[in-house]
C-alpha cells in the first residue's frame, strides 16, 4: 500500500468515526485523562486495597460527618458525656461505613478477580485424568477446599465434622465417573475409592450431567440417585444423604463445562431434602474455587 493510500484509508476511518459520533483518538485521551484527574488520594487508597468506590461517595461522607461534627463542637457548653457519646457515635458511623464499602468493593474485586482466572480451555471427553497431571502444590490447594466444604457443611447441619465428607469425581473416556488418587477428605474405606457411575446415574453422575447441584437422601433406598448393586455394596453403609456440585470450566466456545462432580457427603445422622437445600449455596463458592484452581493451571490449554 502506497504512502497515498494510507492516508485515504486513515481518512475514511475519521469520517465514519465522526458519522458514527465516537470520538477521536485525541478525545479519547483527553476523556481517559480527564477521568484518571477525577480520583482523589482516598480513592486510591481503596483502589490499592480492592474497593472500587466514588469520589463523589467520598465527598459525601466526609462533609455529612464535618457538619455533624461542627454542630456538636459549636457548642462550647457541651457536656463531657455527651462529648464522649458523640465520639462513640462517630467512630461506629464510620466503621460501618468502611465495612459496608468494603464488603461491597471486595464483592465485585472477587468476580473481577474470578473473571481475569478464567481462561478457555479445550474439554475432552475425559477429565479424570485432569487430577493425576496436576502439580503437587495445585493438589494440596484442591485437596484443602475439600477440608473447608466439610467444616462449613457440618458447622451449618450441626453435625460432628468426622461425619461429613468430600470428594470429587472425573469422568473416564468411556464416560464413567470415578475418584482420582488423593481427592478426598474423611474417607477411610478403601473399597469405597474405587466406586464407578455412569454419567447421568446417582447423585454424582446427575449432578454432572445436568451441570447443576443435584440432592440424593437415603430413605428405604436412594431412589432416582441409585447406582448398580455391585458399587453401591462399596458404598459406606452408614451414608446417609449427598450433596453434588459440578465443577465448570470456560470451554473454547464460551460455554461452561461440567470437569468434574464435587460431593459433600454425610454418614450416621439423617438430614431432610429442605434442610441440605439450605447448604448448597453456601457450598457452590467452594466448586468455583477449585474451578479457578485449576484455571490457574492449565488455563488455555487442553485436558
Amino acid at each position: 500500500m502506497t504512502h497515498d493510500e494510507q492516508n485515504q484509508t486513515i481518512d475514511a476511518q475519521e469520517d465514519e468515526r465522526q458519522q458514527n459520533g465516537q470520538p477521536e483518538d485525541g478525545q479519547r485521551d483527553n476523556e481517559k485523562a480527564g477521568k484518571e484527574e477525577e480520583s482523589s488520594p482516598v480513592t486510591e487508597l481503596f483502589k490499592a486495597i480492592g474497593i472500587g468506590i466514588s469520589r463523589s461517595t467520598v465527598l459525601c461522607a466526609v462533609l455529612a460527618v464535618l457538619i455533624v461534627a461542627g454542630y456538636f463542637l459549636a457548642d462550647s457548653k457541651m457536656a463531657g458525656w455527651r462529648l464522649a457519646a458523640f465520639v462513640a457515635l462517630l467512630f461506629i458511623t464510620l466503621i460501618a461505613l468502611l465495612i459496608y464499602v468494603f464488603k461491597k468493593g471486595t464483592g465485585e474485586q472477587v468476580k473481577e478477580n474470578a473473571k481475569a482466572l478464567t481462561l478457555p480451555v479445550t474439554v475432552r471427553s475425559s477429565t479424570l485424568d485432569l487430577a493425576n497431571t496436576l502439580p503437587d502444590e495445585i493438589k494440596n490447594e484442591i485437596r484443602r477446599v475439600l477440608e473447608y466444604a466439610v467444616m462449613d457443611a457440618a458447622e451449618r447441619l450441626s453435625l460432628p465434622q468426622k461425619l461429613v465428607r468430600a470428594n470429587i469425581f472425573g469422568v473416564d473416556h468411556h464416560r464413567i465417573m470415578r475418584i482420582p488418587p488423593g481427592f478426598t477428605y474423611n474417607m477411610n474405606r478403601q473399597e469405597e475409592l474405587t466406586v464407578a457411575i455412569p454419567v447421568g446415574y446417582g447423585s454424582t453422575g446427575i449432578s454432572f450431567a445436568e451441570e447443576s447441584p443435584h440432592i440424593a437422601v437415603f430413605r428405604e433406598d436412594w431412589g432416582k440417585s441409585v447406582i448398580a448393586d455391585h458399587e453401591l455394596k462399596k458404598v459406606h453403609p452408614d451414608l446417609r444423604w449427598i450433596i453434588s456440585i459440578p465443577v465448570l470450566l470456560t470451554a473454547e466456545n464460551g460455554e461452561k463445562k461440567a470437569v468434574w462432580t464435587l460431593n459433600v457427603d454425610g454418614l450416621v445422622e439423617k438430614r431432610t431434602e429442605k434442610q441440605l437445600e439450605r447448604v448448597v449455596p453456601n457450598l457452590l463458592p467452594y466448586s468455583g474455587v477449585i474451578s479457578l484452581i485449576i484455571n490457574k493451571s492449565i488455563g488455555g490449554k487442553e485436558l
